[in-house]
């Protein structure tokens, strides 16, 4: 029996002098079971921690209120990396004077955009000796180092793309590079 092939997971919208990519975030299960039931856990203790507060005496407050500051902070990082493994995307536009990158989690959206004159090199992420080293996963707090698609900007190395597998990240690139040739492989020597 023949396998059918597989339907990208991206999508690309065409608006004239913009492409428009949108990706879903990659979605680690194990991730996803452990810190949904985790954040159950951390409301429970943050509803204990905020009654504590309230009851404590007036010398103990002071401990308390950092107590519930820390563990809200943590408890926040956290809830958004659950956010964005459930309903987060990233979001490329694409021009011919620029790749924006966003990473958007029910509504909230943040980008970083990337001048066309700087970006060399955009093809599939290469990996290197420090990728080996210092494994990363991909989070939209940490800048999302790890990525299918990579390209050169100054004396640093971006990757996007992260759900995508190689077959899908070819396909992506050759959209991209069809409509704006300006972006294909320019590798430069040193």
């Amino acid at each position: 029996m023949a396998v059918k092939p597989l339907a990208p997971r991206y999508t690309i919208e065409d608006l004239g002098e913009t492409l428009v990519v949108s990706i879903p975030s990659l979605k680690m299960w194990p991730f996803i079971l452990l810190f949904s039931f985790w954040s159950f856990w951390w409301i429970g203790l943050e509803v204990v921690f905020l009654i504590a507060l309230f009851t404590a005496k007036e010398s103990s407050r002071i401990n308390a209120l950092i107590i519930i500051a820390i563990w809200t902070v943590a408890g926040a990082f956290l809830l958004y990396n659950l956010f964005w493994q459930v309903f987060g995307k990233e979001e490329i536009q694409v021009t011919a004077l620029s790749i924006m990158i966003s990473h958007v989690v029910l509504g909230y959206k943040r980008s970083k955009e990337f001048l066309a004159e700087n970006i060399r090199d955009l093809g599939l992420a290469r990996v290197s000796m420090r990728d080996l080293l210092y494994r990363r996963w991909p989070s939209p707090l940490s800048g999302s180092d790890a990525g299918s698609i990579s390209f050169d900007y100054g004396a640093r190395t971006y990757r996007f793309a992260a759900s995508l597998d190689d077959a899908e990240a070819k396909q992506l690139i050759a959209a991209v590079q069809q409509k704006y040739p300006q972006y294909k492989q320019q590798i430069q020597e040193p």
